[in-house]
């Protein structure tokens, strides 16, 4: 297959970091504190565009808190050893020279609904007596594979009278993203200029799984459905108006709505392992969506049979409108993806 050149990008931030305090168990004396970003990995991240039961962070229900189950499957144990390796996301839990592993975290600080970059924070302690040594890495693990690793500038000492606390943080944030696609209007000379826009609460969703009225109310569905081959759906409206990020709800339209439903083509593209984003085309037939279309609501589906199962992608306007008609079709190509820092 020759290279996909999307018309169309849409992403997230994603990023972390940890900080780890040692403590004197005699004195009662904080004698350390490092805090630094940290690298995420390739075994986590790709999972994240072929797997569709993993979240970006954790599970939350309506009332946005934290499900013990699910957010202790994503952030769920904390490792310390002794490889001294700068971190690369090619890293694996294999490299690790362990001194202990604990997988009894506590969840200390979420981000509210609405609010951005959207976070957690779980915390591990090491007690005095375990993992004694010359530390130099810690190790972030899900329940089944790598998600973060650092490394420490200088070695850390770990006596039998001190204790380790790592603390973890994982944040995700939306934002506007644009671009022009070169004679992309129906009369194949006029340039359309597009923008994409996850505000604060498709964020939201993007890293725990959006929760509908229809579904169960102790449970989300996680956004990447990749592998399982979702359906597409659209909610095309009349405005190329920005989207407020900090307000609209997921599925805000800001003009009349003009035609909603599945387009004639909703595919996936193969996924390749260390890219961190997804093409997909969307595609709409000869009687679908036909009128001036300044804005798109993109819509993952895990079943075409009812709203339940729906997860918003994000929002795209364009400027001009597109001119949509009764005897054209409308293909477009959208890479979805996420901005590692």
């Amino acid at each position: 297959m020759s290279e996909i050149k999307p018309d169309v990008f849409c992403g997230s931030k994603v990023w972390g970091h940890v900080k780890v305090t040692r403590r004197n168990v005699l004195t009662n004396e904080i004698d350390l504190v490092i805090d630094k970003k940290n690298t995420l990995l390739y075994s986590w991240l790709n999972g994240l565009f072929t797997n569709g039961n993993k979240t970006m962070i954790g599970a939350s229900d309506r009332t946005h808190k934290w499900l013990t189950d699910y957010d202790n499957t994503v952030m769920y144990g904390c490792a310390i050893g002794t490889n001294s390796t700068p971190p690369t996301r090619t890293d694996t839990f294999d490299q690790t020279r362990c001194l202990a592993y604990v997988t009894t975290g506590e969840t200390v600080a979420r981000s509210e609904y609405g609010i951005s970059p959207v976070s957690l924070t779980r915390k591990w302690v090491f007690p005095a007596g375990i993992g004694t040594g010359t530390l130099n890495e810690v190790f972030l693990t899900t329940y089944s594979t790598g998600l973060a690793r650092q490394v420490f500038q200088n070695p850390v000492e770990k006596t039998a009278y001190h204790e380790l606390t790592v603390e973890w943080t994982l944040n995700l944030s939306g934002g506007a993203t644009q671009g022009e696609i070169l004679n992309g209007q129906r009369d194949g000379q006029t340039a359309v200029r597009w923008k994409t826009f996850i505000n604060n609460r498709l964020a939201w969703a993007w890293a725990n799984g959006f929760y509908s009225d229809y579904g169960s109310s102790s449970m989300t569905r996680p956004l990447f459905r990749f592998a399982i081959n979702p359906a597409y759906y659209v909610i095309l409206g009349s405005s190329n108006d920005d989207s407020d990020l900090a307000l609209d709800a997921p599925f805000t339209l800001k003009g009349t709505k003009i035609w909603e439903g599945y387009p004639v083509t909703g595919s996936n593209y193969a996924y390749t392992n260390g890219n961190c984003y997804r093409d997909i085309r969307v595609g709409l037939d000869t009687a679908q969506g036909n009128g001036a279309i300044g804005e798109m609501l993109v819509v993952e589906r895990f079943t075409k049979t009812a709203a339940y199962s729906e997860e918003p992608i994000c929002r795209i306007t364009f400027t001009p409108a597109l001119d949509k008609v009764d005897t054209y079709q409308l293909f477009m190509d959208l890479r979805i993806g996420l901005n590692l820092s």
